[in-house]
């Protein structure tokens, strides 16, 4: 028996809406567990509350990081990271997270013209970019 092409995509399409559904359902659980109470109120009201819980879970998981919600941070790779800087991304890839160290040229909260090291940690929760340096 051949697969067609539409039953291929049949297929990739039931996939993606049960990944999408497993991926609301542990975000409801989440807020509903450790999010504010802001956030758990704005949440049962039906309000898109998308970078309140990315912000909030980031805060609580991985102290110290902030959330580059609209990707506005540039970095160049960094030569001959600090020991520190090497620990921590070793401790991030032990939680299974995917970290860098980079050098940070441009964030929000970098002066014009400051670079400085930093650590990335990409594809939080998917698909977010934080930054602690």
């Amino acid at each position: 028996m051949e697969i067609t092409v539409y039953e291929v995509a049949a297929a990739k399409a039931q996939a993606a809406k049960a990944k999408a559904q497993a991926a609301a359902e542990a975000k409801a659980l989440w807020i509903e567990t450790h999010g504010s109470a802001h956030l758990r109120r704005a949440s049962l009201h039906g309000y898109n509350c998308q970078r309140r819980y990315v912000t909030e879970r980031a805060a609580l998981e991985l102290p110290g990081y902030e959330l580059d919600f609209d990707d506005r941070a540039e970095w160049k790779s960094r030569t001959c990271p600090t020991e520190e800087a090497l620990d921590e991304v070793d401790r991030l890839k032990e939680l299974g997270h995917t970290a860098s160290v980079v050098w940070l040229s441009e964030a929000d909260d970098l002066d014009e013209g400051d670079e400085r090291e930093a650590i990335v940690v990409s594809g939080y929760l998917g698909k977010y970019t934080l930054l602690r340096y």
